[in-house]
């Protein structure tokens, strides 16, 4: 429904015509594990840096390359972002294509598209990760710090604890209890697959979800061998996470078909006891395939990534910039080609490419030598 997505208050444009499930279905999959992934990460390296630098070298870091951008680029990219949206949503209101795209954009520059003047309230846009983290490194940072140094015997029964975990039956049990973990905090949430908010006040049940990510990551680097298991059994991993991805696929769909059904019969007690059916299902394998993917994805680059190469290292130095940069090119380059009679598919490519040709050109002649590059990595690569 065209008008009930212009009634968005965040991000009212959709190229409607161009909707092509191929290219949902990729975004879906792809959804289900990376920002959990990415989280966990985060955490792991977190770690690194406290036991390697130091509290005071790891907060200055973290300052540095998480809330410095977080506040810059939130400011630099919000008129931008603003200013695609509101486009959008007027190249998609004009279904018969009768006022040029040109007029479009002259009617949609305004000083409202500006940081706080306007009337889109603000929201952390698709920098919520980066507003997650700093809530989450503001609130274990100063736990860890004071555990450590200030009651060194609690962080010893913990690692004794932790010891005992790993080296007897108990070890088994860890999986079936990160999965239940991340079962309980979706159904707390609402949403079987990893939600988010873009509000500056998130609400705990959004920050719960990945925050178990980011513990576990901080855990994983004490406990660094867990790294060859995923290694040693990938092909056990890979496969099954292949399984629970294409699984939680077909259920989620299902579920968001009786959604959709409800909808229009509303009070239907058989459509909502099979949505709710499928609800619950779709929670348990996105809780069993979140994890499971995690670990083969570490396995796989653990197996295949096995020494430096300077075209990954290029590609991850610039992924902080790509994905920053990203959001208004994507929407931009929608809008420009809403109108042309192509496949769906064929538009997804084709923004794609565009974005990522543009997103890597300017991170190499405009970022990776200068001030920014040395925020966003740490040192300037010329």
């Amino acid at each position: 429904d065209i008008q009930t997505i212009a009634e968005h208050p965040r991000d009212p444009f959709r190229d409607v015509s161009g909707y092509d499930m191929t290219a949902q279905r990729i975004i879906w999959v792809i959804h289900f594990f990376r920002m959990p992934a990415f989280m966990l990460l985060a955490g792991f390296f977190a770690a690194l840096l406290m036991e390697k630098r130091g509290t005071g070298q790891l907060i200055k870091n973290r300052a540095q390359r998480i809330l410095i951008p977080l506040i810059l680029f939130w400011f630099f990219l919000w008129p931008m972002d603003r200013f695609v949206w509101s486009t959008g949503k007027d190249v998609m209101l004009d279904e018969n294509g009768a006022t040029p795209l040109l007029e479009i954009l002259r009617k949609n520059l305004s000083w409202d598209h500006l940081p706080l003047i306007g009337n889109t309230a603000p929201h952390t846009m698709h920098l919520w990760f980066i507003y997650y983290l700093v809530i989450f490194y503001f609130v274990s940072i100063p736990i860890i710090h004071f555990v450590k140094n200030k009651i060194p015997s609690s962080a010893g029964c913990l690692n004794r604890l932790l010891d005992y975990i790993f080296s007897t039956w108990a070890k088994v049990l860890i999986i079936p209890a990160l999965i239940l973990l991340s079962f309980l905090t979706l159904k707390n949430e609402g949403s079987f697959h990893f939600n988010v908010s873009f509000d500056f006040l998130p609400g705990i049940p959004f920050l719960l979800n990945f925050f178990v990510f980011f513990v576990v990551g901080w855990v994983m680097y004490t406990r660094r061998d867990v790294i060859d298991h995923f290694k040693k059994w990938v092909w056990g991993y890979t496969p099954l996470a292949i399984i629970l991805l294409g699984g939680l696929l077909w259920v989620g769909e299902t579920h968001w078909h009786y959604e959709k059904l409800l909808k229009e019969n509303e009070g239907a007690k058989e459509l909502l006891a099979q949505k709710a059916m499928y609800m619950n299902t779709a929670t348990i394998i996105q809780a069993c395939c979140v994890w499971i993917t995690i670990f083969s994805l570490i396995g796989l680059t653990e197996r295949f990534i096995t020494r430096p190469n300077k075209k990954t290292t290029y590609f991850v130095n610039s992924s902080y910039w790509v994905y920053l940069f990203h959001r208004p090119l994507c929407v931009g380059f929608a809008i420009l080609i809403a109108r042309w009679d192509l496949p769906g598919l064929v538009k997804f490519a084709i923004v794609i490419t565009t974005v990522s040709t543009v997103c890597i050109m300017t991170y190499h002649y405009l970022i990776r030598n200068t001030w920014v590059g040395l925020m966003l990595n740490g040192r300037k690569n010329p």
